[in-house]
């Protein structure tokens, strides 16, 4: 029967294309008897709808011959009309395309250019040709002026169609700034409240969460929902799609159960409308994937495919997209053959089709993973290889694992998309591995991994808010530890010291690469743009985040937040139009900020002295990756099964530290310093967990049952302890001349009272509350006076101790010293504080938060921020945590002092005292600290020497030269030496009595 059908239909089909011809020959022979002119066939075209491309082609033809331009253009505009009308995309493409090619815009036929380049322009978008798109659409932004005029409504679409190509291609800022431009136009020719405007406010919240910076996208997507909801209350699909987007970022941020919330609101309110719309079952299957309802997303997947081939054409993309879903949960369902068959449909449609899809990728992508899940490596890579093509046309290895030049990526960016290919063709290639190929074969896998990190480096370097570099960070975690495991094992198969290079590279991509790549890039700022552009950067940034920082009050008093949400916006439009000026005018500065290089292996070791180890750690999904480097020597291993989250240090257990505090040594740093002898100082860069341990806590060895907590083994007894963020940072601060700015002190320990000052409290409820319930700190004065006096100067205690006495003098200060409190935010690690007097000021509110030091200048040699958890904050992977001590070295200080928990006031106050007494002595940094705690150690009690009270301050920062231990000061046949150490004696046994 379906034979008959087929043969039947075939039959019709032929029967309609003889008549058709039939007719055409009429048609003809007809106007063979009188030759038509180019405007007589282009009227024809206009009357007869049936058969007006052939006259719309005649009409062309005849003007081609006659050389007349103008209705050439005229006619071939209308017949790309007609086709783009019938859905052939293609062949409008083609034809347009030659023709524009072969003709230069000229004023005589400006119009009918303009009008030929619009509708190739259209074809393109259907074929979602982003590149093509992208160059036809800077050519029309270029044309417009010179046909229609200044503000012309048709370049509120140009400009917010460039920008969705732009952010299509990778180019997010740059697709930000014109969306920006057609924002205001929009704005200017429409009014705020307009639903062009609204349609340019949801494309820019698309742009910010491609981005993966979702609180910019949800200020967007709420602006274009207030604007719809007044404008058009009942436009349930307009408002249900708007939900969707919402719902999406709730999903990408973690918070699943939100999102389904509202996409159950989205599917609701487009039921009013009476349309269909099978997107908000597909996000709704999405987000049941997040919660691992994978039956659930299976179930919507095949809801909206249903929907979907009940109205498209079989071979639509939308369907491919469908089907490419149904295969990437049927693959987490573990039904591999069921998932195969989909993406294969799904293929089977795109390669039909005439459309370019992101689709394609990811399609290639799942029957990668199919390939993997079936235990054929070889075939994957096939797949993956295919999905690297799609952003690289010309890429056609003639060996599988052949991978292309990221140099030469088509877009200006390589992507992340990019990357994961590379790092699924890097996986798949160690499964490969056998005995007779093992060293070949992970040294391809490792060039795998390598290059993906050069693409998604580019993607961190373009970024240009630091928010969406955390958040690419954090999504490049599978890059580095595909990486280090190869290169790890390469240097246990080889012992090559080049492996050890690589996972230098590796790690150093991975360790506070936002803070370097802005730190480096400050002196670009300074020599390449103007002090008054400078500043313009500095009072946005504030601007933006005073509104921010209002805003998310706002939000947990319950208040509304809809003017405060319309402030940030526009002073992010303002920054947006800084950036296209600085981008134009400067891009020597734009390019530097992009081109962030780091230091090596051997430069690094070259700044080593001869008894330091530095120690890197990354944490992996189950251990540690190690690098351990002197200035002659280096290693790297692997340590597995460590749980430093046993150490416990705050009011810990002594029997059960006494284990724990072995062990984490044990397994951490013994391996380590066992083959380095001679090792005196120990560089700590820690990662993970670790970021919340003082090394120089550690026991050494296993203590006995008699032992307290004041003669245990710890690691400060035989090692100083310092800390930093990465090797790139210490070789930058390395490289930076340090003004002798020694004797230029500032110390600060404001009064805590049950009052606020005016500001404060007319800004925040929340903080104003904090800060009146904060305790006194009754040791700090002490403690800022004395150290003053070391350095012949007065402390601002007390009422003096205002954050505007604090901006005033900094930025020359050459020491700080802050004892004080610290309030920390851990969802809003830029909103933590330190407290100042409240005073009278009206202009500062006595919290100087993180974001504030990111836009102040200091010169400053060393802070010490003697205050609680100055150096935790919310944890981003990669890049460390957010806390208040890094605030201080984005502001210009290499040498930081700060703490992991709530210190206790008074062994603070004795710890501080000594260490600035040690460093009047000559003694680096490094040092004074390491003689203070070993001081204080030796003065506590059984309970007071406890790691609680005296390892949680730690000093990041630059290198001392050959350790000064067992330095002494000779005067008159020692004379002045029995002195010191009397006075000392007496000093700590007044203390221990005070204890």
């Amino acid at each position: 029967m379906h034979h008959r059908f087929f043969q039947y239909s075939s039959s019709c089909l032929k029967l309609v294309s003889l008549s058709f011809i039939v007719f055409v020959s009429v048609v003809q022979s007809l106007h063979a008897q009188k030759q038509l002119s180019a405007e007589e066939a282009f009227q024809l075209g206009q009357q007869k709808q049936d058969s007006s491309i052939y006259y719309y082609d005649q009409a062309y033809r005849i003007s081609k011959s006659n050389g007349d331009t103008v209705f050439l253009l005229k006619s071939l505009n209308a017949w790309g009309q007609e086709k783009l009308r019938r859905g052939d995309f293609k062949d409008v493409r083609t034809l347009l395309g030659q023709q524009l090619d072969s003709i230069d815009y000229h004023q005589n036929f400006g119009r009918e250019y303009y009008d030929v380049l619009k509708t190739y322009n259209y074809s393109l978008r259907a074929l979602n040709a982003y590149l093509p798109v992208f160059q036809s659409v800077n050519k029309l932004i270029e044309i417009n002026p010179k046909v229609h005029g200044k503000d012309d409504k048709e370049m509120v679409d140009l400009l917010m169609t460039k920008g969705l190509m732009l952010g299509n291609l990778g180019i997010r800022d740059e697709a930000r700034e014109n969306l920006q431009e057609s924002l205001n136009l929009s704005i200017k020719l429409y009014g705020e409240n307009s639903m062009e405007t609204a349609e340019i406010y949801n494309n820019i919240g698309l742009v910010f969460r491609s981005m993966n910076d979702y609180d910019a996208a949800m200020l967007y997507y709420s602006k274009t929902y207030d604007i719809v909801n007044e404008l058009q209350p009942e436009n349930y699909y307009v408002l249900s799609i708007i939900k969707n987007n919402i719902s999406r970022i709730y999903d990408q941020q973690g918070e699943p159960e939100k999102a389904l919330k509202l996409v159950n609101e989205a599917i609701a309110l487009n039921e009013r409308s009476g349309q269909d719309n099978p997107s908000l079952l597909n996000n709704r299957g999405l987000i049941l994937l997040s919660l691992k309802d994978y039956k659930g997303a299976l179930k919507n997947y095949m809801e909206a495919l249903s929907m979907r081939q009940e109205s498209m054409p079989e071979n639509h993309p939308q369907i491919a997209y469908s089907y490419e879903l149904i295969g990437k949960v049927n693959l987490k369902l573990g039904k591999i053959d069921a998932s195969e068959k989909s993406f294969l449909k799904a293929l089977e449609i795109l390669e039909s089709g005439e459309t370019q899809s992101w689709d394609l990728y990811f399609t290639y992508m799942g029957l990668g993973d199919v390939a993997m899940a079936k235990g054929v490596p070889e075939q994957a890579i096939k797949y993956y290889n295919k999905a690297i093509g799609y952003f690289f046309p010309s890429f056609e290895p003639e060996e599988l694992w052949q991978n292309p030049d990221i140099q030469f990526a088509p877009y200006n960016y390589g992507g992340v998309v990019i990357s994961e290919a590379l790092i699924r063709k890097g996986d798949a290639l160690l499964a490969m591995q056998t005995g007779d190929s093992g060293v070949a074969t992970v040294e391809r896998a490792l060039a795998c991994y390598m290059t993906a990190l050069e693409s998604f480096k580019k993607q961190i370097n373009a970024a240009t808010s630091e928010g969406i570099k955390f958040a690419l960070s954090e999504t490049g975690q599978d890059i580095y530890s595909g990486a280090l495991n190869a290169a790890q094992k390469l240097y246990t198969q080889t012992g090559e010291k080049k492996y050890i290079e690589k996972a230098f590279e590796i790690i150093e991509a991975n360790k506070a690469y936002v803070l370097y790549q802005n730190l480096h890039a400050i002196p670009a700022s300074e020599k390449l743009l103007p002090d008054e552009l400078r500043s313009k950067y500095a009072i946005l940034a504030k601007k933006i985040e005073n509104h921010k920082k209002n805003y998310i009050d706002l939000k947990k008093e319950g208040e509304s937040v809809t003017d405060v949400r319309d402030s940030i916006i526009s002073a992010e439009k303002e920054l947006d139009e800084l950036n296209i000026l600085v981008r134009r005018k400067y891009p020597r500065y734009f390019n530097y900020k992009v081109n962030v290089s780091q230091t090596d292996l051997t430069g690094f070791q070259s700044l080593l002295s001869s008894n330091a180890l530095a120690i890197q750690y990354y944490e992996g999904k189950e251990g540690y990756y190690v690098l351990a480097m002197s200035s002659v020597k280096a290693d790297f291993k692997y340590l597995n099964k460590i749980s430093p989250d046993q150490l416990v240090l705050e009011n810990a257990d002594l029997e059960h530290y006494k284990k724990a505090g072995y062990e984490a040594y044990d397994q951490l740093v013994k391996p380590l310093i066992d083959e380095f002898p001679g090792i005196e100082h120990l560089i700590i860069m820690p990662d993970g967990k670790l970021n919340e341990i003082p090394f120089e806590a550690l026991l050494t060895r296993e203590a006995g049952q008699t032992a307290t907590f004041s003669t245990l083994p710890y690691l400060i007894r035989t090692h100083l302890v310092s800390y930093h963020f990465s090797a790139s940072l210490i070789t930058l601060n390395s490289q930076s001349i340090v003004e002798d700015t020694e004797n230029r002190m500032l110390a600060y320990a404001p009064t805590f009272s049950k009052s606020s000052g005016p500001l404060l409290t007319s800004r925040s409820a929340n903080d104003s509350a904090l800060v009146m319930n904060l305790p006194l700190l009754p040791k700090a004065e002490k403690e800022a006076t004395q150290v003053a006096v070391l350095y012949g100067t007065q402390a601002k205690t007390g009422g003096q101790a205002t954050e505007a006495d604090f901006k005033k003098y900094a930025p020359q200060a050459g020491i700080i010293h802050l004892a004080s409190h610290a309030i920390i935010d851990h969802e809003n690690p830029l909103y933590s504080k330190l407290v100042f007097s409240p005073g009278k000021d009206t202009v500062e509110d006595g919290l100087l938060h993180t974001y504030e030091l990111y836009n102040m200048s200091l010169k400053a040699d060393l802070v010490s921020l003697s205050a609680c958890n100055t150096g935790v904050g919310k944890y981003y992977t990669g890049e460390g945590p957010m806390s208040l001590a890094r605030g201080f070295m984005y502001a210009g200080a290499p040498n930081v002092m700060m703490s992991l928990w709530s210190v206790p006031d008074q062994s603070t106050s004795i710890i501080m005292q000594d260490f600035y007494a040690y460093l009047k002595q000559g003694y680096s940094k490094a040092e004074a600290l390491h003689k203070a705690k070993l001081d204080y150690l030796e003065s506590a009690d059984a309970y007071t020497a406890a790691p609680y009270f005296w390892s949680g301050f730690v000093y990041i920062g630059n290198l001392p030269e050959e350790l000064n231990t067992g330095r002494y000061i000779y005067v008159g046949g020692g004379v002045l030496l029995v002195f010191i150490a009397m006075f000392f004696i007496y000093v700590r046994r007044k203390r221990k009595a005070q204890l």
